[in-house]
């Protein structure tokens, strides 16, 4: 009995079946193809199961200068919160004005710009490993995870998360080649538009410190051109705070003093959350995050400045920021509010940076096995919503219709409001709704277009 399961459960015997899997040259594009078509899908059906056609929340107040005619420097110079709009403010205005203000076609050019994000994950992936592996198909199921819906179910917003992951993404492949003048402008250039567009300010730090680092143990050319990198970066972040106002979007803030645990909970269930986990593994995640990015930004310090250790560093100190500083902003709000699901996307660059950690680092065998393993939790993020999560779309959803319906019945914001038991902007900014309502039927948009 004994020799049977010893001939049964022969680990070496399944390493050499995955190994012979893996070695089949197309099985790997074939699985990585039908795995980020199978996650859009995914994300399609989810976006067309609980979008309506009605502006909502944060999104009516980013479009502000679009109503107000203030031209596109407004538009890129506006604040919503602590951060600017930036160049998802751009885009987002873009795709009202081509598409009549149809909520459908922005949420689904949202939804496009996750699949570049992840196109772009694997595309870091292939360059820090000099392949792409059957187990690197946990790329794409990470970027296009629905635990993100409320991208789509509540407040289609451009610059929030979405397009500074993908500014991340991108300003990463960047640090992954070597020290040139077009590395240079490119790196720039991303890092002027990240730190105007959303959280991705966050990148702002991050980019002045490499440049720092590059300079600090570059000679000649790459010196010269870390130096400049470095100067152009600090004025960047300098020119943020010109006209900046601090403006926190939690009401709470200063108002309510969290105690240090009650920070460090809510920092622990903001990243265990879309796991479905509770703050026990959110806090192992945590001290994962912080642990690679001191190792990697030591390996740095210590001039082993090579593109992995650069690459490791940003994504996983990036999210790391981010993660701190939202539960610095929000825990006075409660721990519920650590539930939302917006706030996993720019979470997701540190999670894909354990992920390359393990696939690239130690023996063979390791490298090979340790991302299979990730997959266990990696499932979790893409198992089927749950039912709170599905009560909450419905509700949104029922939110919206309810409102477009009483209003076009009634042609009152008041009770509009009223039968959907919600207004579609925080109480403070509700003189803000009429007029937004009448450049809506003025020009024609939204679900004013639409039967």
């Amino acid at each position: 009995m004994q020799n049977f399961l010893t001939q049964t459960i022969d680990l070496s015997s399944l390493r050499r079946i995955w190994e012979r899997l893996c070695a089949q040259v197309w099985i790997v594009p074939v699985m990585l193809v039908m795995t980020l078509a199978w996650g859009t899908w995914r994300l399609v059906q989810l976006a067309a199961h609980c979008v309506r056609n009605i502006p909502f929340w944060d999104e009516l107040t980013v479009t502000e200068p679009l109503i107000g005619h203030r031209g596109m420097l407004a538009a890129f110079l506006w604040q919503n919160g602590p951060h600017r709009e930036g160049r998802g403010g751009w885009l987002q205005i873009l795709v009202i004005q081509l598409s009549g203000w149809n909520e459908f076609a922005e949420a689904y050019v949202l939804l496009g710009l996750l699949v570049l994000a992840a196109v772009l994950a694997l595309w870091i992936c292939y360059r820090v490993s000099g392949n792409l592996h059957l187990a690197d198909c946990t790329i794409p199921l990470l970027i296009l995870t629905p635990a993100q819906y409320e991208h789509w179910a509540s407040s289609i917003h451009y610059a929030h998360s979405v397009v500074p992951l993908v500014l991340l993404l991108a300003s990463g492949l960047l640090w992954l080649t070597p020290a040139s003048w077009k590395r240079l402008v490119g790196l720039l250039l991303l890092n002027f538009m990240a730190v105007f567009t959303g959280f991705s300010l966050f990148l702002g730090p991050l980019t002045l410190l490499l440049f720092l680092i590059e300079a600090w143990q570059s000679q000649g050319a790459p010196r010269r051109q870390a130096i400049l990198g470095a100067v152009l970066s600090a004025l960047t972040l300098a020119a943020f705070f010109l006209g900046w106002q601090f403006r926190p979007a939690n009401p709470k803030f200063g108002v309510v003093h969290p105690s240090l645990a009650e920070y460090g909970a809510f920092a622990a269930t903001l990243i265990g959350h879309p796991f479905q986990a509770g703050a026990h593994i959110g806090g192992l995640l945590l001290m994962a995050l912080a642990v690679l990015a001191l190792l990697s930004g030591w390996a740095l310090l210590r001039k082993q400045n090579s593109a992995t250790n650069r690459i490791l560093f940003l994504l996983a100190a990036f999210s790391l920021i981010f993660c701190l500083f939202d539960a610095y902003g929000r825990t006075s709000l409660g721990i519920h509010a650590a539930f939302s699901s917006r706030y996993t996307t720019l979470l997701l660059p540190g999670l894909f940076a354990l992920y390359l950690a393990a696939r690239v680092s130690g023996p063979l065998w390791s490298r090979r096995l340790l991302p299979v393993l990730l997959l266990l939790p990696i499932l979790f993020l893409v198992s089927p919503i749950t039912p709170d999560q599905e009560q909450d779309m419905d509700h949104l959803a029922t939110i919206k219709g309810t409102w477009i319906a009483t209003y076009r019945q009634t042609g009152s914001i008041a009770l509009a409001d009223r039968a959907a038991g919600f207004s579609l902007m925080a109480p403070i900014n509700a003189n803000k709704i009429p007029p937004i309502i009448a450049y809506l039927r003025t020009h024609h948009l939204s679900f004013f277009r639409t039967p």
